[in-house]
Formats: structure tokens, sequence, C-alpha cells
């Protein structure tokens, strides 16, 4: 018997993508509950998103892009420049990180 993809757990690519979505809200100081409201659905899909528990479709992927102020290809990992680190999105997405890193800056 094979595994489906369900039994699997979330997409390695969701979860970046969602690992991003959350570094650039925090980043920007933008709750759950306000991008939620901008896309029209629950802080609690959000945070499934956030966690690649639930795929982004393309049309939410661009409106979560306008809201934080960034790109598509920037929360889908597609950087012109090579990031040093592939790693770093998810060091950031630690609770806490982005505060330390804002305490310390």
């Amino acid at each position: 018997m094979t595994d489906s993809v369900d039994d699997l757990g979330p997409d390695p690519i969701d979860v970046a993508v969602g690992h991003r979505v959350r570094v650039r809200r925090k980043w920007l100081g933008i709750s759950q509950s306000t991008l939620a409201d901008h896309l029209g659905v629950s802080f609690q899909q959000v945070q499934k998103y956030e966690r690649g528990a639930n795929r982004v479709s393309a049309s939410m992927l661009v409106r979560i892009a306008q809201k934080l102020e960034t790109t598509v290809g920037e929360l889908v990992g597609e950087t012109a420049e090579p990031v040093s680190d592939p790693s770093l999105f998810e060091k950031l997405a630690v609770p806490g990180a982005v505060q330390l890193l804002e305490a310390y800056a």
C-alpha cells in the first residue's frame, strides 16, 4: 500500500511559503486577524496557511503579497539574489525570533 500525500503531512513547499508569509507579516507588525480581514477569511485560516496545513491558491497568494507589500515571487522563494542560508526563513519563523532580532537591532 502506498502513502497518500495526506499521510505524509504538509508539503514542504507549502510549509516554506507559509513561513515566508508569517515572517513578512510579523516583520510588518500585521496581526493574523488583520491579514484575515483583508483576505476575507478567518484568522484560523491564516494560521493554517502559515503552518502549511492548507495550500494557498494563486489568487489568495496575490492578495497576501499585496497586503504584505511584497511580490508573489518573494513569498514562493524565487528571489533574484540567492539567500546565503536557505533555512533563514525557518529560523525567523520560530516564535519570538523576529522580536529578538528587532530588540537586537
